[in-house]
């Protein structure tokens, strides 16, 4: 079977999707340059939620037969879907296991990057207020 670029069945309507989210300013012609270290790390923050989670509507969604539209942006300085209703739930018990496994392992990492009970020196007022 062959594959196309975004990995769906044959036959589907690939006229709506897009493969060049744009980070960037917007001001002038100069692109982030980091802009493919964001996509590869969106990616992959998609494909591990889409891995580990099950997304339906939720269950008011579901006896009132609406459908959720996939068209609704909210209007603003930022693009993104309109909030909607939705069941989010784990896709089984293995994975929440190594969901959990490796939230203990790597927890340790990111104690230094929480002010809590640790002393911060050298800081002036400015930057404390923020503490």
């Amino acid at each position: 079977m062959t594959q196309n670029k975004f990995g769906v069945k044959l036959g589907v309507d690939m006229s709506h999707f897009r493969n060049n989210i744009v980070f960037g300013s917007g001001r002038d012609q100069r692109i982030c340059p980091g802009q493919h270290l964001a996509n590869t790390s969106l990616a992959l923050n998609v494909m591990n939620l889409l891995w580990a989670f099950e997304f339906t509507p939720d269950e008011t969604t579901q006896k009132k037969g609406t459908k959720i539209d996939i068209w609704n942006y909210q209007k603003g300085g930022f693009y993104m879907p309109a909030p909607f209703p939705c069941s989010i739930k784990p896709c089984s018990a293995a994975k929440v296991s190594i969901i959990e496994e490796q939230f203990s392992s790597t927890s340790s990492l990111f104690e230094n990057f929480e002010s809590g009970d640790l002393e911060i020196k050298d800081l002036d007022d400015h930057e404390q207020m923020w503490m």
